[in-house]
């Protein structure tokens, strides 16, 4: 089984607790930067590496090496028997569960692929992601994961799309059909849609 999780917080977490199985930490930060339709993935990844290495002051080569480690362990998964995604609520985390939706989409693997992503957590005032969860309370969530449905991976794929768009009025399109499958994502896109300029 392979754990899918938002960055290192959540899954260094997730390695204290009871759950078996491989965790991953997805890293990225596709809320910002290009992120364009049509490269070929070579191109993508040196693209989002420039970008990156220039962001957040990464080793362009050793940026590089890591999206593609990242690449080829989102490949291996199709072996596994079973691939969890960990995610929240928030604008940050909704747009790499798009992204990964659309890539798994793709795949046409029959690996059952399940997801964790909530919007609260009990006793928790003003909840802000899984990050803050401990060992015990993170692993408490497992049990309650669902199988991603098709119309989730249709949804995923389409918002992506979207998101990809240099015309920000396809994520106003996505927004006029029924996104309830992905109940955080109306919000989320609406937060990505405020970041633009007025007309």
């Amino acid at each position: 089984m392979l754990h899918l999780h938002n960055g290192d917080s959540s899954a260094n977490t997730a390695r204290q607790s009871s759950l078996s199985g491989e965790h991953f930490a997805f890293r990225e930060a596709l809320v910002d930067g290009p992120t364009p339709a049509g490269l070929s993935r070579v191109d993508w990844r040196r693209l989002r590496a420039q970008h990156l290495a220039a962001s957040y002051g990464v080793d362009l080569a050793e940026c590089e090496r890591g999206l593609l480690a990242q690449e080829k362990q989102l490949e291996r998964s199709a072996d596994q028997d079973e691939v969890v995604l960990w995610f929240e609520h928030d604008l940050f985390c909704q747009v790499h569960l798009i992204y990964l939706l659309d890539w798994f989409a793709a795949q046409r693997s029959s690996t059952k692929l399940s997801l964790v992503c909530i919007g609260e957590f009990p006793r928790r005032q003003n909840f802000r992601g899984l990050g803050e969860l401990n060992p015990e309370e993170l692993a408490s969530l497992f049990p309650a994961r669902q199988r991603v449905t098709l119309q989730q991976l249709k949804l995923g794929e389409a918002a992506w799309q979207a998101y990809c768009s240099n015309d920000p009025t396809a994520i106003e399109a996505v927004l006029t059909e029924d996104t309830s499958a992905l109940p955080f994502l109306r919000q989320a896109f609406g937060a990505h849609l405020r970041r633009f300029p007025a007309i």
